[in-house]
């Protein structure tokens, strides 16, 4: 019974902290792109401190950090239509648009691991997408919001599956994986953000203000905790 409770505990402390990322992302001035990059670069040095302090940091062969780092990009891509989805919308659109990630986890999970489609899970995860698709239709202020929204819990729903995959194939714990998925997507958000500048040139690159300290908060412990937990 105390497991139980500290289990229970521990998943609420993730909740509450995870919450708060939707709101950093009105508060802190960049794009989603760059957002993402210096929160997945600080979360990769945070990341491999605490590690390397716990001597859990190990060599993992390269298919295996391959793979893994594979994964960070889909998470990077997540995220990044996360931020763009609140700050096209507000945090209420983006975080109830995750909601739906159910819906698409009903479709994607048959066609990855090849299993049979099971239409009573559809049509029960149908209804997020129902509310989501009723707010769409009544105030076209927030339709871009949403159609971002949507494609970040399209993203977080395959990341989720390919990442329990990857997770038996390679046989590595959490943290490791945590680590290799950050620097994968740390690797493939600096590659792209040369062509976020050529179309957005007038969009900020480098923190403002107060920037820089909500970026170091959300890439440490609004980050690397609730997913450690």
């Amino acid at each position: 019974m105390k497991e139980k409770t500290l289990t229970l505990v521990i998943l609420h402390i993730a909740v509450f902290l995870a919450g708060w990322t939707g709101i950093f992302g009105r508060l802190i001035s960049l794009g989603g792109l760059p957002l993402v990059w210096y929160r997945m670069m600080t979360s990769v040095v945070v990341l491999a401190a605490v590690l390397g302090l716990m001597r859990r940091l190990h060599k993992t062969p390269l298919r295996a950090v391959l793979k893994i780092g594979g994964c960070g990009i889909l998470l990077a891509l997540h995220w990044v239509a996360f931020f763009a989805s609140i700050q096209a919308s507000n945090v209420s659109i983006g975080v109830a648009c995750v909601a739906t990630s159910c819906f698409f986890t009903t479709l994607f999970d048959p066609l990855v691991n090849r299993k049979r489609i099971q239409w009573k899970n559809i049509l029960l995860s149908f209804i997020a997408i129902a509310g989501i698709l009723f707010i769409f239709s009544i105030d076209v202020r927030f339709r871009l919001g949403i159609a971002l929204g949507l494609l970040c819990a399209a993203l977080y729903s395959l990341f989720s599956i390919l990442n329990i995959n990857v997770a038996r194939e390679t046989n590595e714990d959490s943290a490791t994986m945590l680590l290799y998925e950050l620097i994968g997507g740390v690797a493939f958000l600096t590659l792209c953000i040369p062509v976020f500048r050529s179309m957005y040139p007038a969009e900020p690159v480098v923190p403002q203000g107060n920037d820089l300290l909500s970026l170091l908060l959300l890439g440490s412990i609004f980050t690397v905790i609730p997913f450690l937990f």
